[in-house]
């Protein structure tokens, strides 16, 4: 049901300036936030780790924060000419990220 609306949350995200990438990276970051007032938790001694689609969410927040100490990325590993050539119609538009695939390496 949810990959009926899939684009259409993209879209408008597109023409608000906004990605959806950029959307789960703002929203990963306020968890560290939130981790970083516990008295349990050490600030110095985040990571994350995710599987498929959370390994995406794990390297945008590792890329985006710099509070992120260790990610570990499992089964979300390829270029962007691989993913756009043989996966485009299988995977999300959380995938895709505005001139990402410009960006020097």
């Amino acid at each position: 049901m949810a990959s009926a609306f899939e684009a259409v949350v993209a879209k408008t995200l597109l023409a608000s300036g906004a990605s959806w990438p950029g959307l789960l990276a703002w929203d990963d970051r306020r968890t560290i936030d939130y981790l970083a007032t516990r008295a349990d938790v050490d600030p110095a001694c985040i990571g994350c780790i995710g599987f498929s689609g959370g390994a995406l969410r794990a390297s945008l927040l590792a890329g985006a924060d710099l509070r992120v100490r260790a990610a570990c990325v499992i089964a979300w590993m390829t270029e962007m000419g691989s993913l756009l050539a043989s996966h485009a119609r299988r995977h999300t538009w959380m995938a895709y990220t505005p001139s990402f695939s410009r960006v020097p390496v």
